[in-house]
């Protein structure tokens, strides 16, 4: 996946705002295939990320999570909403990383072989 290549690229290269991008995409990804919980962490790790570099975001990619976000506060409910941010502020890069590499690895490896 796109967003696969560009963490590990982030990564390597120590960009956390790029690698809060990434990782906002493989959230928005987890959203759509059911995985509320899964996506908060993401959304939620993602956005520390970026708030502490202090880049905000540019104007083209506010879009998608300030849709995102109320979805997963829908489906998961204020509360528990609160509770995976509040567990996702501490959370180390390294960490972020694996688990949305993890989650990117696992959607192609459920996508359907063409051949």
């Amino acid at each position: 996946s796109a967003y696969r290549e560009s963490l590990a690229i982030a990564h390597s290269l120590e960009d956390r705002v790029a690698i809060a991008h990434s990782v906002e995409g493989i959230a928005e990804i987890e959203a759509e295939i059911g995985t509320p919980e899964r996506a908060a962490r993401l959304l939620s790790a993602a956005t520390w990320l970026r708030r502490s570099t202090g880049v905000p975001h540019e104007v083209g990619d506010r879009g998608a999570n300030k849709a995102l976000l109320p979805l997963l506060r829908a489906s998961l409910g204020n509360a528990l909403y609160d509770a995976i941010e509040a567990g996702m502020r501490s959370v180390r890069v390294e960490d972020v990383v694996a688990e949305a590499t993890a989650c990117a690895e696992a959607r192609m490896a459920a996508k359907p072989q063409v051949g």
